[in-house]
């Protein structure tokens, strides 16, 4: 799918304000509803330590009739447990007591996202992987979560608006935060979502068959987006952990990128561009690596044909 430049409409500042701020309420609300944690089950661990580990972030899929968690490939490693893993959402990626469910990985994803994984991949990509699930956990999913699966082949922009990047996850250092603010024991999940833009004077580079794209962080933009969601959830000693970037973006990894224009008549419309993989600084700002959407297509042709196998 080849990406086409949206050309905006002339409009007034005081508009042109009024629609940035209904953007970014319509993106909060609306993608954190594709975005899931997995976390992985950890048999046997101290309780006191919790029995589940963070892998990262997700976005729910549906594509030629398979449901399916599109994230990062190196979210799928670890040394001791390879067998299942935990999908948590909260709606809204807020608070404790998020839902999850078991779901098992097939021995063929995880060899693909671990086969080849290096410290040059995991920095330079490809770092992308698809988990098919089954019906019993979509419906689990959507039944008893604000869970939604993106059909990727429904999607359509807005003609003639003005479409802006948003990059999408949990951060496990907000969660951790408040949870010892709190002095809870509750693991905490909190979703995050980020105003980007391409890194300026940097193209996409090709990482055996995906490209990889720089994503340079708007904090003064982005926080805007998460101050509103805050509001309508009414939790102030959230929004005091919030407000401040996080030093680490631990758990991000296998978020979306998303492309969103919103106009009064028709609200909003959402395209998944991407998704990343890799955090850097440069030149003390943050730089998230992602791939672009031709990667997604190219993986979730690559899940189609493993299916067709069996």
């Amino acid at each position: 799918m080849e990406r086409r430049v949206k050309a905006g409409r002339r409009v007034s500042e005081k508009r042109a304000e009024e629609y940035k701020k209904a953007l970014s309420r319509a993106a909060v609300s609306e993608l954190l509803r594709y975005t899931v944690q997995l976390e992985w089950q950890w048999p046997g661990r101290d309780p006191r330590l919790g029995t589940k580990i963070g892998m990262g972030s997700g976005t729910l899929l549906h594509y030629k009739g398979q449901a399916g968690i599109l994230t990062a490939g190196h979210c799928l490693q670890d040394r001791e447990v390879k067998d299942c893993a935990i999908v948590s959402h909260q709606p809204g990626g807020l608070g404790g007591g998020a839902q999850g469910i078991a779901v098992p990985i097939p021995s063929w994803c995880l060899e693909k996202a671990m086969g080849e994984m290096n410290e040059e991949i995991r920095r330079h990509g490809p770092d992308i992987a698809f988990i098919p699930l089954d019906d019993r956990t979509r419906r689990w999913l959507e039944a008893k979560t604000d869970s939604v699966f993106l059909n990727v082949a429904k999607e359509k922009m807005h003609e003639g608006d003005v479409a802006t990047l948003f990059a999408v996850g949990h951060v496990d250092e907000y969660g951790t935060e408040l949870a010892e603010a709190r002095g809870s024991k509750d693991e905490y999940i909190v979703a995050k979502v980020l105003q980007v833009r391409r890194y300026p004077r940097t193209r996409g580079k090709m990482s055996r068959g995906y490209r990889v794209v720089e994503l340079q962080l708007l904090t003064d933009e982005t926080e805007e987006s998460q101050v509103i969601e805050l509001e309508e959830g009414g939790d102030e000693e959230l929004r005091r952990i919030t407000l401040e970037p996080p030093k680490y973006w631990r758990g991000m990894s296998g978020g979306g990128t998303w492309w969103c224009s919103w106009n009064p008549e028709r609200g909003l419309a959402a395209e998944l561009e991407g998704v990343t993989f890799y955090q850097d600084v440069r030149a003390g700002e943050t730089i998230l690596r992602a791939h672009d959407r031709e990667g997604v297509e190219k993986i979730l042709r690559e899940a189609e044909e493993r299916r067709h196998r069996k």
